[in-house]
């Protein structure tokens, strides 16, 4: 997209204004869907995988000669907007706070997404009763929700149900 075509972003506190903005997409949403694309997936040595919990993980990069995935998510984003040129330093610094809150409610997110699915229509899948008495969907039966949506191995799925 031709950055005269971007929708112009403002600042306002900690989020973004967007003009024009009936027929624009949020900012917000768009930080959201980002994420989910370029998720990291598992994190580390072979021998000793995490999945990507923060949006410090998303900054790591395996390769020098690869972009890293946060860099990515911020690149597409402005792709999609622009903002003054003289407020761009600001921009980042919200950006960089939203993105540390939007990594691990997106993660909530999915897992309660991967929860629903399982129950979806009176269904119970298999089930762990913990020390207090809940019952919880096995790491095998969330592993087995994975959303077709969210850009994730199979190897980080399942690491951020193991964690």
């Amino acid at each position: 997209m031709e950055e005269a075509d971007r929708p112009r972003i403002v600042l306002a506190g900690d989020a973004f204004e967007v003009y024009p903005h009936i027929s624009s997409r949020r900012p917000s949403t768009v930080q959201g869907a980002l994420l989910r694309m370029f998720y990291p997936s598992a994190i580390g040595l072979p021998e000793f995988r995490t999945p990507a919990l923060t949006w410090r993980d998303y900054k790591r990069s395996t390769n020098e000669r690869i972009m890293s995935p946060a860099n990515r998510v911020l690149k597409e984003f402005w792709y999609c907007f622009k903002c003054d040129p003289t407020d761009k330093v600001e921009a980042d610094k919200v950006l960089e706070q939203n993105f540390k809150k939007k990594v691990p409610q997106m993660l909530f997110e999915e897992k309660k997404r991967a929860t629903n699915k399982l129950y979806k229509k009176g269904k119970v899948p298999a089930e762990d009763v913990d020390e207090d008495g809940n019952h919880w969907p096995t790491v095998q039966a969330l592993v087995s929700a994975k959303p077709k949506d969210f850009l994730v191995t199979e190897e980080g799925w399942r690491l951020l149900f193991e964690h």
